[in-house]
């Protein structure tokens, strides 16, 4: 009996002991800042590989050229493609000549008034512009190219001055001014100076619509 109280009372001594230990333990260990978790880092857009000019090239707009972009097929020499891309880009800007003048003349025809006269003034107008293209495309130079690494299709860029645009549109409406059928009244000054003011705005509007 003697034994087993002997027994019993050195246990728990040793139990005590442990368990102040394992809590002494505990309160000197120094408490841990939370972990914080970083967010995932947004996923950044794909690079375009193309140059900014090949889609737009009207950002490339200022106050002294109208700029044009165009592409040639895959061809066997860079040379070869960039007759192609000039020959393309020339055709941009002469069927982007057509659309502009035939919107103008749509959007102001009633305004030059509902007389026959003033309405074949109108019509010719219209036709006297279009036969102008190959003046606003004769000054087109080429400013620069970029060749696609994938395909092997090369882009180009091109330029025509503005005052070019803008002279031939005046002389388009000289021209016709010095007309038999051209009626001389308010409402066709009215027209012309709409027509110009049109005109002027959207050479100046950076947008080439084609």
């Amino acid at each position: 009996m003697k034994k087993t109280f002997i027994f019993l009372f050195v246990m728990l001594s040793i139990f005590v002991i442990v368990a102040c230990s394992t809590t002494k333990a505990t309160e000197e260990q120094p408490a841990q800042a939370p972990v914080s978790v970083a967010e995932p880092a947004p996923k950044a857009e794909p690079e375009s590989k193309y140059p900014g000019w090949v889609f737009t090239p009207g950002s490339m707009d200022n106050s002294v050229y109208k700029y044009i972009s165009g592409s040639s097929e895959i061809s066997v020499s860079d040379k070869m493609a960039r007759q192609q891309a000039m020959t393309d880009a020339t055709r941009n800007f002469a069927n982007w000549w057509e659309t502009s003048i035939q919107a103008i003349v749509r959007d102001y025809a009633n305004v030059a008034g509902e007389g026959m006269s003033n309405q074949q003034y109108m019509l010719a107008f219209e036709t006297f512009a279009l036969q102008k293209a190959d003046v606003v495309v004769s000054g087109i130079e080429m400013v620069d190219q970029w060749k696609d690494p994938d395909t092997g299709e090369l882009w180009v860029l091109a330029r025509v001055p503005k005052a070019t645009l803008g002279t031939t549109f005046q002389t388009v409406i000289d021209e016709m001014e010095k007309t038999e059928e051209f009626q001389k009244n308010p409402a066709a000054a009215e027209a012309n100076n709409m027509m110009k003011s049109a005109f002027d705005d959207l050479i100046n509007s950076g947008i080439i619509h084609i």
